[in-house]
């Protein structure tokens, strides 16, 4: 009866696997090691299924990716009496299990893939940094019965490059999602600050102009003022609250304008044409605002478009300033039209 094998590390299959060629003198060596150690436990005409190397806590590294393949590519090129399932089919199992969710796997799930794919025996490693040196370890394991059926153990000196791709973890889908949501709740948090710093300007706007309505109606009391006068200040009170919401109406159609009506080197005259003269109003010498933006000349022609409150960078990027005026957009900002 034939007994199917499975080379295993407790895995997460990603795709784009990175190439590490300053690490593979170190690894043949001790690669070919291992499968000196490991092939003789492996009964005859078994499959064997190489999957990825992790470490003490089951993550990968792009390292335990690199040996998987080395491994693989090993014992094929020995002309055992076994076969060797193909990479890809791993990835398909890998994939269909859902193990790149979690970004680690466990050895249960290791063995429901290694039965699906016709393996019997799982062959399971980790990579280690020990400090000066990196270990290299494997167990064999009869997936059937639940017994060791041997090992082996290798070392390699601990050099930068391998030091690196043992540190750096594959990243898994979960990690990239958490990564978009915490970008996604940072432009939330923005907008709704911007929002908020909108809306206490109209409201500190509202807040007077109520006050000053509430002394004319005392006033009003007291000296018996007439009611035509009384209306005449509410209905004041009602235009400047329209005006308010005309303006901020006007900023955010301004907003949308901007991008896409401008091009770089448009005369003045093109640009109030193409915006109209009531949304464009001088910021400094050289300096035209039209909405949240800063439009910066040259002479009479437009050289350059930066929103207001975007970030810009210094000291050769290192530095993020803050964009809040003309000086500050013509010097660090960023353009956001085109030609």
């Amino acid at each position: 009866m034939r007994t199917p094998v499975l080379i295993a590390c407790l895995l997460l299959s990603l795709p784009g696997a990175r190439c590490a060629w300053g690490a593979r003198p170190l690894a043949d060596a001790a690669v070919r090691g291992a499968v000196d150690d490991v092939a003789p436990l492996l009964p005859a005409d078994s499959r064997v299924l190489v999957v990825d190397l992790c470490d003490l806590d089951n993550r990968i590294s792009y390292f335990g990716r690199f040996l998987s393949d080395k491994l693989q590519i090993e014992l094929s090129s020995r002309k055992l009496p076994l076969t060797v399932i193909d990479r890809r089919r791993i990835d398909l199992a890998t994939e269909e299990f859902q193990l790149q969710q979690s970004g680690m796997v466990d050895e249960s799930s290791i063995a429901r893939m290694g039965k699906m794919l016709g393996a019997g025996v799982i062959v399971y490693g980790t990579v280690t940094d020990l400090g000066e040196s990196i270990d290299i370890s494997l167990k064999a394991k009869d997936l059937q019965k639940g017994t060791i059926l041997g090992g082996s153990s290798r070392q390699i000196p601990k050099t930068e490059k391998v030091a690196s791709l043992v540190k750096e973890v594959l990243r898994s889908e979960k990690d990239r999602q958490a990564e978009l949501e915490q970008e996604r709740k940072r432009l939330l948090e923005f907008f709704e600050e911007e929002k908020k710093a909108r809306m206490a300007v109209i409201e500190a706007e509202i807040a007077r102009k109520r006050t000053e309505l509430e002394a004319l109606d005392r006033e009003i009391r007291s000296k018996s003022e007439t009611l035509k006068d009384f209306e005449a200040k509410r209905a004041e009170i009602g235009k400047l609250q329209a005006a308010i919401e005309a303006i901020h109406a006007e900023i955010d159609k301004t907003n949308q304008a901007v991008p896409g009506k401008l091009k770089i080197g448009m005369r003045v005259a093109e640009i109030t044409q193409a915006l109209g003269e009531s949304r464009v109003s001088p910021g400094a010498p050289d300096c035209l605002v039209a909405g949240k933006f800063f439009l910066l000349l040259n002479g009479d022609s437009l050289s350059k478009v930066v929103k207001n409150g975007s970030a810009g960078h210094a000291a050769a990027g290192r530095l993020r300033v803050q964009i809040d005026d003309c000086d500050s957009a013509r010097a660090f900002g960023k353009n956001v039209v085109g030609y």
